[in-house]
């Protein structure tokens, strides 16, 4: 078993597909399915089960990662303490981060790492939903950016930031120009505010339910008796955010969204008066984690991203 085997293993897992992870590590398809069954030959085991284009990890699988990801961790630690030694100078720190959000903060968040560690890199390990927990729980990273509650039992935390659910609305409609008549500066709201039965009878994108965002719409329509106009049906916040910055329709979306993509297409956005979710962004590490200088001054960096 070597580090090498490692990665590669759980980067197919993390994916489930040849096609992604080979894309992730930069080699072709065969090439990966080569290396994999390399590795079962010299194991005398089957990892993977290949059904169609769907994998399954076996139980061999499964005991071949467990182990692997603690010699991982080991091998995490241990070069956290030499660079150290050596003053920072070198080296990384891994931080699990969901898609969405990383496209969002991480310029600015690459940025800022690499201006105070100029020798050293971040790996941004992108996974979604419970994978990032369950990720974060086999330490496969320095650092996880999700929302509270988290099991306190496993992790500890740091507040990072706040994020706060806010209208965005096409220019030029008439749903815009009269929210903007109306609004007003409040203290800590992210844009100008209005009131929230303002946007009552206006056209708007729903996404899937059970997403968090429309959990929230969902509760505030019952709560002040709401009657929204679905446009569309989303599967994903990228199809929410094409919607409003192509002037079909409005939506409720996460403040993090606007300081990028939407933030500068022709959309204007309001906060609202009545505070109707503000979620708690927090960066996890698992109980008893040594935190070296560099994660440390992350968490910093983290804390003074605006969303």
């Amino acid at each position: 078993m070597n580090m090498k085997q490692l990665r590669y293993a759980l980067i197919l897992h993390n994916t489930g597909s040849f096609s992604q992870a080979a894309e992730i590590l930069g080699i072709s398809q065969p090439s990966l399915s080569q290396y994999i069954h390399k590795i079962e030959k010299d194991l005398g085991v089957i990892l993977f089960e290949r059904t169609g284009t769907d994998i399954r990890l076996t139980d061999a699988g499964k005991i071949y990662l467990d182990a692997g990801r603690k010699i991982l961790e080991l091998e995490r630690q241990m070069q956290h303490q030499f660079s150290e030694l050596q003053g920072n100078r070198s080296g990384s720190v891994v931080l699990g981060i969901s898609p969405h959000r990383c496209f969002c903060i991480a310029p600015k968040l690459v940025k800022q790492f690499r201006e105070a560690y100029p020798g050293m890199h971040l790996v941004l390990e992108e996974r979604s939903g419970q994978d990032l927990i369950a990720s974060a729980q086999r330490g496969e990273f320095d650092l996880c950016l999700t929302v509270l509650p988290v099991n306190e039992q496993l992790f500890s935390y740091e507040h990072v930031m706040k994020e706060e659910a806010v209208i965005a609305v096409p220019n030029g409609t008439d749903l815009c120009r009269k929210l903007r008549d109306s609004a007003v500066s409040v203290n800590n709201r992210k844009y100008p505010a209005v009131d929230i039965h303002m946007i009552d009878g206006a056209d708007f994108a729903f996404l899937g339910e059970g997403m968090p965002m429309q959990i929230i719409l969902d509760n505030v329509c019952r709560k002040y008796n709401l009657h929204l106009r679905k446009v569309v049906d989303c599967r994903s916040l990228e199809a929410l955010e094409a919607m409003v910055s192509e002037g079909i329709c409005s939506a409720l979306i996460p403040s993090y969204l606007t300081g990028y993509k939407i933030g500068h297409s022709d959309v204007t956005c309001f906060s609202l008066h009545q505070e109707i979710s503000t979620r708690e962004i927090v960066a996890i590490y698992r109980k008893g984690q040594h935190l070296s200088k560099p994660v440390l001054d992350l968490i910093k960096i983290l804390k003074t991203l605006d969303v």
